[in-house]
Formats: C-alpha cells, structure tokens, sequence
C-alpha cells in the first residue's frame, strides 16, 4: 500500500506545483508589467522592478496556494480517474477511507509549507520590498 500511497502523493504535488508555478508565473508577469509604469523615475531602474516582483513572490505563494491546491488535486484524481487507475487502486485493497486518508494527508503538508512561508518567508521578502523603496 506504501507504493500506491508515494504514487498518489507524488502525482497530486506534482500537479499542484504545476499549477501553482503557472499561477505565479502569470501574476509575476502582471506584477512586472505594473511595476514597468514605474521605472525612469526617481532613480527606479529596470533590476528594482524584477528585484520587486520576485521579492513579492512568497506572498503570492501564500495567497495561491490553496486554489492551486485545490486545482491541482482536482485534475490529479481526475487523471486516475480517466485512465481507470482508481480502480485499478480500489481492486488492489485500496479503499475509500484510505484514497481519502492519502489525499488529506497530502493536503496537510501543503497547509504547514503555506503557514510556514506566511509566517517566516513572505514577511521577509516584504521588509526588504520596504527597504528597498526607502
């Protein structure tokens, strides 16, 4: 049961770093392009801008993780689905209970990384934002 539950695990963390990465790339792109009103005044070069952007980027992991993980888990156990390994999963002992136990599993240490870069990483990177614009 060990292998089906590092399948399964693996497979939904891969999507949700997928689409948490496609996320990020999106509204990194719309921070940049903001933030490019900006650059020629007062000394505000093009590296303070992208130095902006990446510095605000725990932030944005904070805020888009939980529908990245939402999204992710979705398609990954919507790809077992398709490609009948559920139940080829539920033939080989899996149960219900279990499925659930792995996903909620899963999803817990998705919770502790979000709270975790909440607590220490985007404070971080917003004080330096704030040092940076002083």
């Amino acid at each position: 049961m060990s292998m089906i539950r590092r399948y399964i695990a693996r497979e939904i963390v891969g999507a949700v770093l997928f689409v948490l990465a496609g996320f990020l790339g999106l509204f990194a792109f719309f921070d940049f392009i903001n933030e490019i009103d900006d650059v020629g005044q007062a000394g505000y070069r093009l590296q303070h801008a992208l130095a902006h952007v990446l510095l605000g980027l725990p932030s944005r992991v904070y805020e888009l993780m939980p529908i990245a993980a939402l999204i992710g888990s979705i398609y990954a156990l919507a790809q077992f689905a398709s490609h009948s390994e559920f139940t080829a999963m539920r033939a080989a002992g899996l149960s219900r209970r279990g499925a659930l136990a792995i996903v909620a599993g899963v999803g817990a240490w998705f919770a502790i990384a979000t709270a975790l870069t909440g607590e220490l990483l985007a404070p971080a990177s917003r004080e330096q934002i704030g040092r940076a614009h002083v």
